[in-house]
């Protein structure tokens, strides 16, 4: 059975979530070596923020278009994530 936008898009928005919870733990430990070390991973938590704040707004609205667009911006965080497993 095919995976609904409505299962696939809340999912999206929790795998997203916890790649940024790891981004934010591995810049704190790169700064404990290295001060400025987790710059990187701290924009890129910063991004991936942007976006799955943005996939709430879309899914908090209702509107089946943005749902979309926000699931499509989502989909190289959760590429990214399942790399990482």
């Amino acid at each position: 059975m095919a995976e609904t936008l409505g299962d696939a898009l809340p999912a999206a928005i929790a795998k997203v979530s916890e790649l940024i919870g790891e981004q934010e733990t591995q810049a704190k430990e790169l700064d404990e070596l290295m001060a400025g070390g987790g710059d990187g991973n701290r924009m890129v938590a910063g991004v991936l923020r942007v976006k799955r704040d943005m996939a709430l707004a879309a899914q908090t609205s209702g509107d089946v278009v943005a749902m979309l667009r926000a699931y499509e911006e989502l989909k190289p965080a959760l590429q990214l994530a399942e790399a990482g497993e």
